[in-house]
């Protein structure tokens, strides 16, 4: 099944959707890539403080007569995203006991994630002439997320479970000794 981070829709208040076919160059895989780079990126600055298994949820493309499980997030083809309630919901949306319209992915995250694969679609085409819009906002994204990864800057993600409840370590050093002979 395909699954994914970033949905079209969520370009769209980055970049035009003819200048992203023009980075893509025409091809998906370049697009993907930049994305998976982004996401990674993100990641290693959040995954010390942040719980990114949960900020990162995959969304499935919502294919008819598949079986979905509950909590499973489908897209359909307007990107709207829905969350399966129950085990086997079925293809009508409009099913209130079976699927809600509703998206889990925070809003400032996505953002990041977009500009930061924009970023990386110039540097692909032209590394060398990447305008100044895209490096200040990949310079604003990255300066951000190093406030948010050590706690200067509130962000509402899920934090990562206390790992010191979970056993004790303790730190010393050797007695200090002397090298006069």
């Amino acid at each position: 099944m395909e699954t994914t981070f970033l949905l079209d829709k969520d370009y769209r208040m980055v970049v035009r959707d003819e200048v992203k076919q023009i980075l893509m160059q025409a091809d998906n895989s370049v697009l993907k890539m930049a994305e998976e780079t982004a996401i990674e990126e993100i990641k290693s600055y959040l995954s010390g403080r942040y719980d990114v298994a949960k900020i990162f949820v995959q969304l499935y493309r919502f294919i008819p007569n598949q079986q979905w499980g509950a909590e499973d997030y489908v897209y359909n083809t307007d990107d709207t995203v829905y969350k399966a309630l129950v085990d086997s919901p079925g293809d009508d949306f409009t099913d209130a006991g079976d699927w809600q319209a509703s998206d889990p992915r925070n809003k400032l995250v996505v953002s990041f994630a977009v500009k930061v694969a924009v970023y990386h679609l110039h540097s692909h085409i032209s590394p060398r002439n990447i305008p100044e819009l895209r490096v200040k906002q990949y310079d604003d994204t990255i300066a951000f997320l190093k406030l948010a990864a050590n706690g200067k800057t509130n962000i509402d993600l899920p934090l990562l479970e206390d790992v010191g409840a979970q056993g004790t370590f303790r730190l010393g050093s050797n007695l200090k000794t002397s090298q006069r002979w």
